[in-house]
């Protein structure tokens, strides 16, 4: 890595503006935890956290979507305090905001001028996909965080001859574990990783390239054997067919999905040709950085797992290419520009040096915070529940329980009398009350129509991720 300058290390107002960059991440985030209802996934994670360990384990098996790291860190969240909209939302939030003081010190260590390094910080502190992912609780938030301390404990192992060597190889080893645990995409941070750490030895001193290869494979071993261990469980609890069932939903990627994702780094002012902008920003960061001795740690951290879901989802059967899974590559991405301007500026008169700096750091407060203010906005469940119930108790009637997840959580927390049951539960019972469903899965309601239900017609919920309708169900007079 390139050793700060004298001026650079003098820099004694430097860890003020890390602290202020973090106050501001933290005051993007903490107001608006209560914005919005906790919506499906948001339940989702809530309902297996309030189980007991082994039950929550058993559940996230079942479900498949993520390894358990995230829902065993939220059970330890919830019984430090409570099952309310704002707790639960603060981890993620102060995972969001403590990735911005992380980003800075992933820059540092990589050789990044402090200028670089907080402008990475204010980048991470206001993009439109870790903002979104801040208040949200889910395990994206935390996996952002957990990459660039990866990153950082990996690229200080590779680059420096520490005598803290058995003290780093634990740490990275122990972080490397928590993100496979966190997110299945965990493990294409820690395969960039290992990439880094190879190119890194191959252009160091001979004497030190058997080490560094030797580090970056030996600190990964406990991560991949925990993730083998998960899939061996994952494999032997669902039977032949059903693996990754649930993440049949999920669309291939196409060349838009390419030249949209920059708008989750940085916004886009919602500007005419906004996503070709900030794609042709990453772009050009992703060229100048070559010129970088950080380039290795950068480049492939950015590109290998981004390269890798899209050629898996464009080529097989199986989609990975979700927005929120790409989390895991967005603190190089925020360093890759943030050290475009030290490129452009060099080669600026004077006077014109600082505009790179400051065009780029307008842009994305700016669009950031028009990205904040065009959230879409969650369903009001706390609204719903109480009119669906209509102050009495009252059933509703779902095809998937994971669609009746927020009735059941708001319905507690208002302490509306709302029961969620099956299909054929509810043709068994033969009470009246309302049908919650996706679209296009009518044929479950079989079961009710085959017992004289009368149903009335379907009404939009405008909800998403999930689409529901809502339908009225009575039964005719015995």
């Amino acid at each position: 890595m390139t050793t700060p300058r004298p001026s650079e290390e003098r820099a004694r107002w430097a860890p003020f503006a890390v602290l202020a960059l973090t106050v501001v991440a933290a005051g993007w985030r903490f107001p608006w935890l209560t914005a919005q209802d906790l919506w499906f996934d948001e339940v989702f994670s809530v309902v297996l956290a309030s189980q007991d360990v082994g039950e929550l384990l058993r559940r996230a098996i079942a479900d498949q979507t993520n390894p358990p790291g995230f829902y065993l860190l939220l059970w330890g969240w919830m019984r430090i305090g409570n099952v309310g909209e704002a707790w639960v939302r603060a981890l993620p939030a102060v995972a969001g905001t403590l990735t911005v003081p992380a980003v800075v010190a992933l820059a540092r260590t990589l050789g990044l001028t402090w200028r670089s390094a907080l402008l990475g910080g204010l980048l991470a502190a206001v993009s439109p996909l870790l903002v979104t992912m801040s208040l949200e609780v889910r395990a994206y938030a935390p996996l952002a965080l957990l990459v660039a301390i990866s990153l950082a404990l990996g690229a200080r192992m590779a680059t420096r001859e520490d005598t803290g060597r058995r003290r780093g190889r634990t740490a990275l080893a122990v972080t490397d574990a928590a993100l496979v645990m966190l997110h299945y995409f965990g493990a294409l941070a820690v395969l960039a990783r290992i990439v880094a750490a190879f190119v890194t030895a191959h252009r160091g001193p001979a004497g030190s390239r058997a080490r560094v290869r030797r580090d970056a494979v030996v600190t990964a071993i406990p991560a991949a054997l925990l993730l083998a261990a998960w899939f061996a469980m994952v494999l032997l609890a669902v039977r032949t067919g059903r693996v990754a069932g649930n993440a049949a939903w999920i669309p291939a990627p196409g060349a838009a999905d390419l030249l949209g994702f920059g708008s989750l780094v940085v916004g886009t002012l919602d500007l005419p040709g906004g996503a070709a902008v900030v794609a042709g920003l990453l772009l050009a960061a992703i060229i100048a950085a070559r010129r970088l001795e950080a380039a290795p740690w950068l480049l492939s951290s950015a590109l290998l797992p981004l390269a890798i879901v899209y050629a898996v989802s464009a080529l097989t059967g199986r989609s990975l290419w979700v927005g929120r899974y790409l989390v895991v590559v967005l603190p190089a991405f925020v360093l890759l520009v943030a050290a475009l301007p030290e490129t452009i500026s060099a080669a600026l008169p004077a006077p014109w040096r600082l505009a790179p700096w400051t065009l780029i750091a307008s842009w994305a407060v700016a669009a950031g915070v028009l990205a904040a203010a065009e959230r879409p906005e969650k369903p009001r469940w706390s609204r719903i529940v109480p009119a669906l119930a209509a102050g009495s108790r009252t059933v509703v009637c779902v095809n998937e329980l994971f669609v009746g997840l927020p009735l059941q959580y708001h319905a507690i927390r208002a302490g509306v009398r709302l029961e969620v049951r099956e299909m054929p539960q509810c043709a068994a019972a033969r009470e009246s009350g309302w049908v919650m469903m996706r679209p296009g899965t009518d044929v479950s309601l079989g079961a009710l129509q085959g017992a004289g239900a009368r149903l009335g017609p379907p009404r939009s919920l405008d909800t998403t991720l999930p689409p529901l309708t809502l339908r009225r169900m009575g039964w005719p007079a015995p």
